[in-house]
């Protein structure tokens, strides 16, 4: 009873001691400082200390309670030692972690930014696409806009050719009859008109020149000429038939105003002959055929009025009918 009364009054100093150093002078408690792992353990040893000199001056007077003290103090020291193995292994693990975490948060805040980066290059490239689209739709729609205007000018164009074309073959076959007599050599001043290429998009170029006009008709006559019979004619006729029809196919298709029967007698006849001296010899033979047989030949007199565009072309299919 004595022995533990003293290990009482000890264990109440300690206490006493402790509390002491575990509250400030207006007796209020004290936070405790977060210490190291390192200070822990000084500290620790430092009170291992103490309660082993404790131990040792209680040996004399009370034996067996300060080995069993002894020995608690011992054990609870083991146990120390492990929690301070145990936390350091933690610290290490977590410092470990923790280096991972900030190396693993700089990767990312790196990719972020690359990713960033990349968006707003995006964005300005679709942004740039959107005004390049832009520009090239107004680009589009303003060469769209120009071509038709061209197109509706050119038409305009060639319709104001075709008149005057027209105007100079009524002229033309006007003057042709009245010097009918003379010969037929006045006809070559048709032909200056045609004998240019025959590709329907060139058919403006064979337009003559008054003047172009004049020095044809000026040019001297021939002696003689080519002499058709009826069965001759007719055979030109029907071959003519179908080159126009032909050609007028092509016409078409191009998108452009199909010639005359007149015109494309000398169209035809510069694509089977070409030179200047027939395409006049025929063309002469023909139109006096013509007017020589139109009278007792009803498909002669049809395409006599055809080839002075005295009826429609079609009027030769209600014929054939």
């Amino acid at each position: 009873i004595a022995a533990q009364t003293e290990f009482s009054d000890i264990l109440d100093r300690i206490a006493a001691e402790a509390g002491a150093h575990m509250t400030d002078e207006g007796n209020q408690p004290i936070r405790p400082p977060v210490l190291s792992l390192g200070s822990i353990e000084a500290r620790s040893r430092a009170c291992h200390s103490l309660l082993s000199d404790m131990v040792i001056q209680l040996r004399p007077r009370h034996l067996s309670i300060a080995i069993q003290l002894g020995e608690a103090i011992d054990a609870m020291w083991e146990l120390f030692g492990e929690y301070a193995q145990m936390s350091a292994r933690t610290v290490s693990s977590l410092d470990r972690e923790s280096v991972q975490m900030a190396e693993r948060c700089q990767k990312a805040e790196t990719e972020t930014m690359q990713m960033l980066r990349a968006a707003q290059l995006l964005e300005k490239e679709v942004t740039a696409h959107a005004a390049n689209r832009q520009e090239a739709e107004s680009a589009f729609v303003a060469d769209r806009d120009r071509m038709i205007e061209e197109v509706g000018a050119l038409r305009a164009d060639n319709e104001r050719l075709q008149a005057q074309i027209r105007q100079m073959e009524l002229g033309g076959s006007m003057r042709t009859t009245s010097r009918q007599s003379q010969g037929p050599s006045h006809s070559k001043s048709r032909v200056s008109r045609y004998a240019a290429s025959p590709e329907p998009k060139q058919r403006a170029s064979r337009v003559a020149t008054p003047s172009s006009l004049s020095s044809t008709r000026k040019a001297p006559s021939r002696k003689g000429g080519k002499q058709l019979s009826l069965k001759q004619l007719k055979d030109f006729i029907s071959e003519l038939y179908e080159s126009k029809t032909k050609y007028d196919k092509k016409c078409h298709e191009s998108h452009i105003p199909r010639e005359t029967l007149e015109q494309h007698l000398f169209t035809h006849l510069n694509q089977k002959y070409g030179l200047k001296s027939l395409i006049v010899d025929w063309a002469d033979a023909v139109i006096a055929a013509t007017k020589r047989f139109e009278k007792s030949d009803n498909d002669v007199a049809v395409f006599a009025r055809i080839l002075r565009n005295e009826i429609d072309e079609e009027f030769r299919f209600i014929q054939k009918q």
